[in-house]
């Protein structure tokens, strides 16, 4: 607990809120986008979807039973890694903190309880994007920089009239 903040797991019914704040964050880091808010409806699917079959897992932040933060990882399957034999591989995602709460530790609670979450299912590997106010706390926890180039084929897919894959 970090003041009146508690840290929990988030469960399926915490579904809404996980979307909510995931909207939020790219709400600020991204606001040139123009995500519309039906998107949400899209994550929560996700999530309802994807909690249960353990390939997602979320803590939120709370004060007064209201959510002021979450992290979330994706289990994602991979061929075999030499340091994931498994293939599996945690990537953590949408550590976000409201702009009140930010500052008091908060985001630093959720990754602790994500890193001591993802090591109890014994994954070896975890990756992440950081924005530029993260970096400083990953790196703090360990984490280093890598090179990860991402290609963007959403309008290209979109003007073919290619489906959905879910």
């Amino acid at each position: 607990m970090i003041g009146d903040v508690s840290i929990r797991p988030a469960t399926v019914d915490d579904a809404p809120a996980l979307a909510e704040m995931r909207f939020r964050m790219f709400e600020e880091i991204a606001p040139e986008e123009g995500l519309d808010e039906s998107i949400v409806g899209v994550f929560v699917d996700y999530f309802r979807r994807a909690m249960p079959e353990g390939r997602y897992l979320a803590f939120m932040a709370e004060e007064d039973e209201r959510v002021v933060g979450t992290a979330g990882t994706a289990i994602v399957d991979v061929p075999p890694l030499h340091r994931a034999l498994d293939g599996r591989v945690a990537r953590i995602q949408s550590v976000y903190v409201a702009p009140g709460w930010r500052r008091r530790g908060v985001a630093r609670e959720l990754l602790s309880h994500t890193l001591e979450a993802i090591r109890g299912l014994r994954i070896t590997r975890v990756a992440l994007m950081a924005s530029d106010a993260g970096k400083g706390l990953y790196e703090e926890f360990g984490f280093q920089p890598a090179q990860e180039m991402v290609l963007d084929l959403a309008e290209e897919v979109a003007e073919q009239g290619m489906s959905d894959p879910r």
